[in-house]
């Protein structure tokens, strides 16, 4: 290619990040003499790695023919070293252009040798798994999609949150840059991505994924998949504070479970479905207030699962389901004030969970949920006057949550329940007289939460405990005559938040009463302050 041709190419890409790319790639390989060397490249470029045995299987040639290509691929400046798995990769750039362009120019070749790739990467090795289900997914959409979901729910079930993070990029690219993903495929990556980063990513981005997802599912029928679908987009719009559109979406995920399980009565996994259904239709139920509904929708739920239990005593899954069960009605039982029934539900769910842990005490999930239970125990403990014994419950479900935000710092949900226990130690504390020590957890768990609130400023869940934080703190402040005026301007900040959330929900009865109790506690604190320094000024 002569300069003027190389010219003329560049400016075609007219500053398209991949046509440069590949026009770069073009020059380059023009000036080499080896014919087998671009078709080399766009097969290594189809992996996110390499080796002889790799290519060779990809290209269908013999193991000295490959061993020649590598050492004419590893010499060009956009191939480099893959040490972690000893071989070598396309860098990422001039590797998702070369994709590209075969999948749109030369379809059937691309769907073929993705066909290859899928068959290559077989073993037990996380990032195994994750090359395969990558390729599967285009060659194999309908084996892929059903592969992909398996893998999601049993990495999801074990608690395996770095592979499933793999696995999100690894699917967050793939929509990105691949043109021939089918429909079905498509649904569920987007679904996984949601899925997987729900306790990461803003809830309103979960909510378009959910969306376009369910967009997907609906046309094709899938049953399934919409009803997955529908399940995170009702989570999403919780978290935002619309209650009523997360209902909605919530009982049409259940009328699809009652349909499936309707049909097929001894299906297990649809009447687990079912459970999952009730326990989300009982939690809105619960947030509005409508205690009665929200205990028969989490008894149903907990009805199910025992009779699925029972069927299958070894099914750690739906005892982990069935502890999060008790746990849901322990809450609406405690909240009438039948706390020795509360109790009972939440030390079964703690026995259950307990158990667990011990099989496998590396399962982060389960690992979250012991530390929910210890804060259930310890909440009726602490009301009934056993104050050590719940400090000692608060302490362990604390020290379980510091060391999961260790291993995984950006998992929001268990950052917001670490906040959460930091307040219920303080919560002890501070009745105990440690005013210092339950001043440092409440500050503490207010750190924690206006970290999330930046994170997502449209999560009204986080913006409702905030102002409660807020409350906490400006409460212990207000014990002392010395710290009036930093307890107004907590009172103040938890006000603001206060309005804020009305504005959001103007209909939520919760928070127009904690609005009321907020103008309430600031007018008093502003009338205490003010008294006193016309005191002051009298007595000068």
């Amino acid at each position: 290619m002569d300069i003027a041709a190389q010219v003329a190419k560049l400016e075609q890409a007219q500053g398209d990040p991949t046509k440069l790319t590949l026009a770069a790639v073009d020059i380059f390989l023009s000036s080499r003499d080896e014919p087998w060397l671009r078709e080399a490249l766009e097969a290594a470029a189809i992996p996110h790695w390499f080796n002889a045995e790799i290519l060779g299987k990809l290209l269908a040639v013999d193991q000295p023919t490959s061993e020649q290509f590598i050492a004419g691929l590893k010499d060009l400046p956009f191939v480099e070293r893959f040490e972690s798995r000893g071989g070598w990769n396309v860098h990422e750039a001039t590797r998702l252009a070369l994709r590209s362009e075969w999948a749109a120019d030369r379809a059937a070749r691309f769907l073929e040798i993705s066909a290859r790739a899928a068959e290559l990467f077989e073993g037990d090795e996380p990032q195994q798994h994750v090359e395969q289900i990558y390729h599967r997914l285009i060659a194999e959409p309908v084996q892929g999609e059903k592969a992909l979901y398996d893998l999601w729910k049993k990495w999801h079930d074990s608690g395996r949150f770095e592979p499933l993070q793999a696995l999100a990029a690894a699917l967050s690219e793939l929509l990105k840059n691949d043109l021939q993903l089918q429909p079905m495929a498509r649904a569920r990556a987007i679904l996984c991505i949601g899925m997987i980063q729900r306790d990461r990513f803003p809830s309103a981005e979960v909510e378009k994924l959910a969306r376009e997802s369910l967009e997907l599912y609906a046309p094709m029928g899938d049953r399934e998949g919409e009803m997955d679908a529908r399940d995170l987009l009702g989570d999403a719009l919780f978290s935002q504070g619309r209650r009523e559109e997360a209902l909605r979406e919530y009982l049409e995920f259940k009328r699809i479970a009652f349909d499936l399980t309707e049909r097929e009565p001894g299906n297990t996994a649809w009447l687990r479905e079912l459970s999952v259904s009730h326990n989300n239709v009982g939690r809105v139920q619960q947030a509005e207030g409508r205690r009665k509904e929200a205990l028969r929708e989490y008894q149903e739920s907990e009805r199910i699962m025992l009779d699925l239990t029972k069927r299958d005593p070894g099914n750690t899954n739906w005892l982990r389901d069935l502890s999060v069960t008790h746990n849901n009605v322990g809450g609406v039982l405690e909240a009438e004030g039948r706390r020795g029934e509360a109790l009972r539900e939440y030390q079964e769910s703690e026995r259950i969970i307990l158990d667990l842990t011990k099989r496998d005490p590396g399962n982060a999930n389960w690992l979250r949920d012991l530390s929910v239970s210890h804060n259930n125990v310890g909440g009726v403990l602490k009301a009934e006057g056993q104050r050590e014994k719940a400090l000692r419950a608060y302490q362990e479900a604390r020290r379980i949550l510091l060391d999961l935000t260790k291993r995984d710092p950006g998992n929001t949900n268990w950052l917001l329940d670490l906040s959460v226990s930091h307040n219920n130690v303080g919560g002890v504390l501070e009745a105990e007289g440690r005013r210092e020590e339950a001043l440092r957890a409440y500050q503490e768990s207010r750190r924690i939460l206006l970290d999330l609130t930046k994170r997502d400023p449209g999560n009204s869940g986080w913006l409702r405990n905030l102002s409660a934080s807020h409350n906490r703190i400006g409460s212990l402040l207000a014990q002392s005559s010395e710290t009036l005026a930093d307890a107004l301007i907590e009172h103040k900040q938890s006000l603001a938040l206060a309005e804020r959330l009305t504005q959001i929900d103007p209909g939520n009865r919760e928070w127009a009463d904690m609005l009321v109790a907020c103008r309430e506690w600031v007018s008093a604190l502003q009338r205490q302050i003010d008294e006193r320094s016309q005191q002051s000024s009298a007595s000068a």
